[in-house]
This record gives C-alpha cells, sequence and structure tokens, in this order.
C-alpha cells in the first residue's frame, strides 16, 4: 500500500484546543482542505471527554480557530466568515473576528467588527 502526498495534504488536523468551564467537552478547531481543495479552512468540533462521539458546531469555507470560553459559557472564537456570507471586499476573507456562540446553542454572532480584523 503506498502512502501519497495527496493523501497526507487531505488529512484533517487538530490545530487548537480549550476546555470547557466544567470540563465535561473540550472545542476542538480542526483543519481540512476546503471543497475545492485549494486552500485549508478550519470547524470548530464539540468533543466528550468521556469518550462519546463528536458534534460539529461550526461549517463552511471560513477559517475558525482560536476557540475560548466566556464566564458565561458562550464560546467565542475566532474567524473570517463573513456576515451574511457576504464578501465585503477582495480582502475580506483575510481579516479575522470575534464570534461567539451561545453557551445555550444557536447561531455565531459577529461580536467585532474591526476593518484590519483580530489576532489572537
Amino acid at each position: 500500500m503506498t502512502y501519497t502526498v495527496e493523501q497526507h495534504i487531505a488529512l484533517k488536523r487538530v490545530s487548537d484546543i480549550a476546555p470547557s468551564p466544567d470540563g465535561r467537552w473540550l472545542a476542538v478547531a480542526v483543519q481540512r482542505l476546503d471543497r475545492d481543495g485549494v486552500k485549508y479552512v478550519s470547524d470548530l468540533w464539540k468533543v466528550p471527554t468521556d469518550g462519546s462521539p463528536a458534534t460539529q458546531l461550526t461549517r463552511g469555507d471560513s477559517k475558525d480557530t482560536s476557540p475560548g470560553f466566556r464566564h458565561d459559557g458562550a464560546l467565542c472564537f475566532l474567524s473570517n466568515r463573513q456576515p451574511n456570507e457576504v464578501k465585503a471586499d477582495e480582502d475580506a476573507d483575510k481579516r479575522m473576528q470575534v464570534w461567539c456562540l451561545p453557551a445555550e446553542g444557536g447561531e455565531p454572532a459577529m461580536l467585532t467588527d474591526e476593518p484590519l480584523g483580530v489576532e489572537g
């Protein structure tokens, strides 16, 4: 059996991990190739510490990275996703902003709108 460079590039990679405040699960950023196989994007996953199956929290062709928790349990992260998936300009996908998923679940909300983006 041959292992190719293409197979290696297609592997998913764990890039960031943050334990939940109660220690019952981990927020994990997982890098993967985008739909076109051209660039790496990343999604956030909820990985229970009891060994039960993981749940994908974010989707799409954006980079969702650097997970961390607020005092209220909301999961915040950096992302280059665009509000309503509309790109404002050519460089919009390079600028990261802070987004949060409510502790009770739901859709992520953008917390920052810095013209030059946010770094973590």
